[in-house]
Parts: C-alpha cells; structure tokens; sequence
C-alpha cells in the first residue's frame, strides 16, 4: 500500500500519477539517505509539489491543505531545515516537474529554484 498516492487520488478525485512529487522525492532521498522511509519522502515530495500546484496551476489550496492535515493526522513528521535546500535543489536533476491545475488535470511545467525553495519552505514550516 502506498498511502501517499492513496491519498492524492481522494484529495484529487483522480486516478493519482505515481510521477507526481517523485522528482522532489528522489531528491530529498538523495540528500538524506535513510533519514527516513520511502512513503515518507514521497509523501513530502506530493507535498511540494502540491505547493507548487497551488501556486504555478492554480490548484485549490483547500485540497492542498486537506493533503497535508489528513496524511500528518496518521503519520510521523519528516523534518529537515533550510540548510539543507541547496542539498535538495542540486540533486532534483529538472525543474521541469508534473504539476496539477484547478481542473484536476496533470500538466508538465518548467519551475525555478526559487519555487522549489518556496516548496520546502512550505513543507518545513507546516
């Protein structure tokens, strides 16, 4: 069971992409190690890039905060700091990421670093 997808695809009301979140997943993977477990990186990888929806392709940011309420009520935090972004961002390889938009609709679109930074910033202060 991959509770993460499980989830997007209820919040989205989709068949969920399992390619959605896992660039900043495999990212944070490769910064981190075993730091923590598989789900919990691509938990945190849907997370920003559901972030990066929101702001980018006008997903709706209710479905953005619902995700991240209903998958922190049953699991451990993942947590990291700002110190670490730039480990992240060096090893996300494309800043072209699969976004959602407001009609549920999964979209490719070129982000800056800046967004990216913007994502973890938005995940580490939750």
């Amino acid at each position: 069971m991959n509770r993460p997808i499980e989830l997007l695809s209820k919040i989205t009301g989709q068949p969920a992409d399992k390619e959605f979140g896992r660039q900043i997943a495999q990212a944070m993977q490769a910064a981190f190690g075993d730091k923590t477990g598989e789900e919990e990186y691509t938990a945190a990888g849907i997370i920003c890039a559901l972030f990066l929806s929101a702001i980018l392709a006008e997903f709706p940011t209710m479905k953005l905060h619902t995700y991240v309420k209903n998958y922190r009520d049953g699991n451990k935090p993942f947590s990291f700091d700002c110190k670490s972004y730039d480990k992240i961002a060096d090893a996300i390889g494309s800043y072209r990421l699969l976004l959602i938009n407001k009609d549920m609709q999964y979209t490719r679109r070129e982000i800056t670093k800046q967004d990216l930074l913007e994502s973890l910033d938005f995940f580490t202060n939750r």
